[in-house]
């Protein structure tokens, strides 16, 4: 595997708590989380951004519950990432303390991404990514029984490893700014 397939293995997704009710701002993580009860489904759709590579850098958009108050997460999203100069472009899901699962399936820049994670019955969560260019759907149900469902999040992110935050990908469209 290359070094953009498993960059955030050894850490999940977690959004840093702020104070309750507040815009915070953070190091690698922008978006919303709401954590005001007990949640059962998350979901959210975006175009998957292009990146410009001109060194090794990350970006994460997933949608999840857990993570932002607890020590579990249940996520599915995609990443933009550079491997050195090359794009690359993958869905994943992630039900941490579990390693994330990278997908097989084709996400190109461009693509109407959709996602969601719900809550079912006796600790489980079927975790869904759609690429509607692509034409595919992936689901998945997992359990997890230490799971709190305190928190539901839509974020983009630079992932984190042992080191640190990474290097954010540049996935802005300079073009577009008046």
């Amino acid at each position: 595997a290359n070094h953009a397939s498993n960059h955030f293995s050894a850490l999940p997704h977690f959004v840093t708590k702020p104070s309750k009710n507040t815009t915070s701002q953070s190091t690698n993580w922008s978006g919303y989380a709401a954590d005001s009860g007990t949640y059962t489904s998350v979901s959210a759709s975006w175009t998957e951004p292009t990146v410009t590579c001109t060194k090794t850098a990350y970006s994460s958009f997933w949608v999840g519950l857990d993570g932002y108050n607890s020590t579990t997460v249940e996520q599915t999203g995609t990443d933009s990432d550079c491997n050195g100069r090359t794009p690359t472009y993958y869905a994943w899901y992630e039900m941490y303390p579990a390693y994330p699962v990278n997908l097989s399936k084709t996400v190109r820049p461009g693509d109407a991404m959709s996602a969601s994670v719900t809550a079912g019955s006796n600790h489980s969560f079927v975790l869904k990514i759609s690429d509607s260019t692509q034409n595919w759907t992936f689901s998945v149900t997992k359990s997890l029984s230490s799971a709190k469902r305190s928190s539901a999040e839509v974020i983009a992110e630079a992932p984190s490893s042992n080191s640190g935050v990474l290097p954010l990908a540049d996935f802005g469209d300079r073009k577009s700014v008046v």
